[in-house]
C-alpha cells in the first residue's frame, strides 16, 4: 500500500514555511471528505478551521491550547479545534499532515472520539512505516 500526500494551497511564505498535507491511500482523502462535508453543513466551524490551517502555516503555531494541542496520550498526535470539530495531525519535519477529522458530540461519546484518534494514529504510524520504505508520494493534486 503506498501513502499519498496532497499539499494544501496556504501560505508558506512565512518564516515558518510549513506546508499542510492530506494523508491519502488507495486515492482516498479521509480529511478533505470530512471538510467538503463541513463546508456545507457548518459553514461557521468550516470557516474557523480554515483560519486555524492558514495561522498555522503562515506562522508555524498556535499558542491558543483552546485551537491547537497535543492529544494527550497518543504521540505524535497533535489536533486542530474549532468549537466541537477536531481535525487530527503530526509533525514530519516541516510538514503538517493532516489525517482524521472528527466531531466531538459530547464528553458522553468517549468511544466515538477514541476510535477517530485511533485512526488517526494508525494512520500516522503507517505514513511512517511507507515513509521509511520510501513508498510516499507527494502530490499538488489528486
Amino acid at each position: 500500500m503506498s501513502i499519498s500526500l496532497y499539499r494544501l494551497p496556504f501560505p508558506t511564505e512565512g518564516a515558518a514555511s510549513l506546508r499542510l498535507y492530506l494523508w491519502g491511500s488507495g486515492g482516498l482523502y479521509p480529511v478533505d471528505d470530512f471538510l467538503q462535508k463541513l463546508a456545507k453543513s457548518r459553514t461557521k466551524e468550516f470557516k474557523r478551521v480554515i483560519k486555524l490551517f492558514d495561522k498555522m502555516a503562515s506562522e508555524g503555531k498556535i499558542i491558543n491550547q483552546e485551537q491547537f494541542k497535543d492529544v494527550e496520550g497518543h504521540k505524535p498526535l497533535s489536533e486542530f479545534k474549532a468549537y466541537d470539530v477536531r481535525i487530527f495531525c503530526f509533525f514530519d519535519e516541516r510538514k503538517l499532515i493532516l489525517v482524521e477529522g472528527d466531531i466531538k458530540k459530547s464528553s458522553k461519546s468517549k468511544d466515538r472520539n477514541r476510535q477517530a484518534i485511533a485512526r488517526a494514529q494508525q494512520r500516522c504510524e503507517l505514513y511512517l512505516s511507507e515513509k521509511k520504505a520510501g513508498r510516499v508520494e507527494e502530490r499538488r493534486e489528486y
